[in-house]
Order: structure tokens, then C-alpha cells, then sequence
């Protein structure tokens, strides 16, 4: 169905046609090819081992003017340091196109900046620029003439998050009116005070008329200010303390303040290695009808962390660390092996509704053996 990710190509041709109105074809030979989501159905990925040819037909470019050199370059065998230099740097490095901005009137507030638009288990780079009205994004791509580009609405935004991008302190999550948020990382956390000054800062146009008594004529008079936008911060103490009493006062659900508290922490859930967690407080798991709140074995013991909670498990667990003391080095034993939040165990749990990150994450399977 789709014929991607080719190996060993063994010759790329073109159409000898110069004339730019005719479509232009570039067919590839390839000794493999893998198909992917056949009759557009999520599953496997297939990897065929055999000769075919692929053809492609650019209805809008001439692929002469980068995909041909491109593809005589990478099938030269350059070293990582060359091909660095022909394709990673110019993609990541190329800056906003101020002619995508929706009104010319529009002026940037922001230089342009390095971005990546982080979703599950995916990353998209690019360049990020804000004006007074809009948030922009446009996608690093191999072409020259730069990438897709995306808009939001600044007065659409109504909350904001500080993020980390895997150790980094450098990204920011927006939070806009229909439900969704938007995950940036930034290159670095000044750059990422630079957006959210940005957002938080409402420029206001005021029109003054003035009246000359002599003319009997009437001017006016703009003058720009700037006021600080309304928007919260989740990662804020005074978040918290409001969700608390939210929450203490019945105006929250035990839900929603469990989200709210996770979004404080830092947890998003466009990052699988940070996805929300809600904590297992039960212990009872017989009753037929109803739980008895009242009862403090309903619950379990709180003051224990879930590996502590089988007396068995846990003495397991003492004795390996007490062999690792022994044998291993100085702070290189540890009790406990994994993590209770990480992308395996998130898509264990979610592999119903998001099929194709669990494929993403097993390199084309549902079920890959370690």
C-alpha cells in the first residue's frame, strides 16, 4: 500500500522533460519495502523482502530542484559529519517565513526561535515566532522553501504550564479554550520566559482625537500600551492551594483534582515518560455491593510505597539488594528495578485507544519480545 523506508536503492531516475507544466516522475528501485496500515487500517508493519519499483509523481514541484540532488548526495555514503552539514543543520536552523503571517500588520514580538512540538513518542522541529495576536509554528523540512505552518490564537490561550523536555528544563505547555493544549520545547528555559512573557503581555491600541478650534479640523492619535494578560500558571503554588479548596469544598471531584495535581507535578500527557498517574488507594476488592469508607481496610496502607505492600515480594527484593551490596559497587545497588511511570507500562494500559503509538514504540508490532 505505501512503499517506505527503502534500502540498498540501486538506480533513481527522472523524467528528461524540462517543461514545469507536465508532472514530473521519479521511480526507485528497492530491494526492500515496508507496508503500513494497508486499507488504512491500524496494524502491524510488514517488511517485504523483494525487488519492486516505486514511482513518484510531483503534481506541484519540480523535484529537480533539491530531491535529486538530495538523493545523489545520501546515496554517496557521506560521512555523519558531512551529512550533518547537507541536511540536519539547514532543516533545523532555517527561521520563520515572515511571509506566512496572517495579517502584514502583524508584528513579531518574539525572534525567531528553535522548537520542537513534542507529542506522544513523537517530535516535530521547527521554528516558532509569536506576534501580539498569534502563536506560529512552521515545520523543518527538506525543502527549501521551509515547512507547514500553524496558527493558533493568542486570546484562545487559557492557562499555561512549565515543562521539561526529557532532562531539560526548557519547555512550556499551552493550554487553549476547545480542551487541547499544545506541548513546546524550547532550546533553552530563557528562551522558554521569552514565549511566556510573550503570552502574558496584551498590547492595547488606543485612538485619541484632537481637535484643532482654528481649522475647525479633528485628528487622531494611536498610542500602543501593554497590560499583563489574565492567564494561569499550573505549575504555580496558587494553583494548587485554589484546587485544593476546590477540592476540600466539593466543587472539585476527586478526578479533576487528581488531574489538577498532576498538572502541577509536571505531568502531561503528551509525554508518555510523564503521564498522569492516579494513586491506588484501595484494598478491598471482595465486597459484592458497596465499599465501606469507613472502614480504614477498604484502603490500603498509604504509608508503604506499592513495592512494600507483599511482605514476600518485599523480602525479595531486601535480599537482592543486600547481594548487589556485596558484589557490586558502591551506589550502584538499588532496591526497586523499574519505574512505575514509563512509556512500556502507559501503552500496555492504553493499547485499545492508541494502537499506533504501541506500534511506534515495538517498531512496527503490537507484541515485540525483549
Amino acid at each position: 500500500n505505501n512503499n517506505n523506508n527503502n534500502n540498498n536503492n540501486s538506480d533513481n531516475t527522472t523524467n528528461n522533460n524540462d517543461d514545469y507544466d507536465i508532472p514530473l516522475t521519479i521511480q526507485l528501485q528497492v530491494r526492500r519495502y515496508f507496508k503500513m496500515k494497508e486499507n488504512n487500517v491500524i496494524g502491524p508493519v510488514t517488511c517485504l523482502d523483494q525487488m519492486t519499483t516505486v514511482q513518484f509523481t510531483f503534481l506541484h514541484s519540480n523535484p529537480k530542484d533539491y530531491f535529486c540532488d538530495l538523493c545523489q548526495k545520501l546515496y554517496s555514503n557521506p560521512p555523519a559529519e558531512e551529512l550533518e552539514e547537507l541536511i540536519v543543520k539547514p532543516m533545523l536552523y532555517r527561521t520563520f517565513g515572515l511571509e506566512h503571517l496572517v495579517h502584514m500588520s502583524e508584528v513579531p514580538v518574539t525572534p525567531s526561535l528553535r522548537c520542537t512540538i513534542v507529542t506522544p513518542l513523537q517530535t516535530q522541529p521547527g521554528a516558532l515566532l509569536l506576534t501580539a495576536d498569534r502563536v506560529y509554528f512552521q515545520t523543518a523540512t527538506l525543502a527549501n522553501e521551509g515547512g507547514f505552518v500553524t496558527n493558533y490564537l493568542v486570546q484562545h490561550a487559557i492557562a499555561y504550564a512549565r515543562r521539561y523536555a526529557g532532562l531539560k528544563d526548557c519547555a512550556v505547555e499551552i493550554f487553549w479554550q476547545d480542551g487541547t493544549s499544545t506541548l513546546l520545547a524550547l532550546e533553552r528555559s530563557r528562551e522558554r520566559e521569552k514565549v511566556i512573557s510573550a503570552l502574558l503581555t496584551k498590547k492595547i491600541t488606543n485612538k485619541k482625537k484632537n481637535s484643532a478650534a482654528a481649522t475647525a479640523t479633528t485628528t487622531a492619535t494611536t498610542t500602543t500600551s501593554a497590560t499583563k494578560r489574565s492567564l494561569r500558571c499550573l505549575t504555580d503554588r496558587d494553583f494548587v492551594v485554589e484546587a485544593h479548596a476546590g477540592w476540600s469544598s466539593g466543587a472539585l471531584s476527586n478526578f479533576d483534582y487528581l488531574l489538577a495535581i498532576n498538572a502541577a507535578a509536571g505531568r502531561t500527557f503528551h509525554d508518555l515518560s510523564r503521564y498522569p498517574v492516579f494513586p491506588w488507594v484501595l484494598a478491598d476488592y471482595t465486597s459484592e455491593e458497596t465499599l465501606d469508607l469507613n472502614n480504614p481496610k477498604t484502603f490500603r496502607d498509604l504509608t508503604k510505597p506499592m513495592g512494600a505492600l507483599n511482605e514476600k515480594r518485599l523480602e525479595y527484593f531486601e535480599n537482592r539488594l543486600r547481594g548487589m551490596e556485596h558484589d557490586m559497587e558502591k551506589d550502584q545497588s538499588f532496591l526497586y528495578g523499574t519505574h512505575y511511570s514509563a512509556p512500556g507500562y502507559i501503552l500496555y494500559y492504553l493499547v485499545r485507544n492508541m494502537p499506533q503509538h504501541m506500534l511506534c514504540l515495538q517498531n512496527g508490532k503490537f507484541d515485540a519480545a525483549d
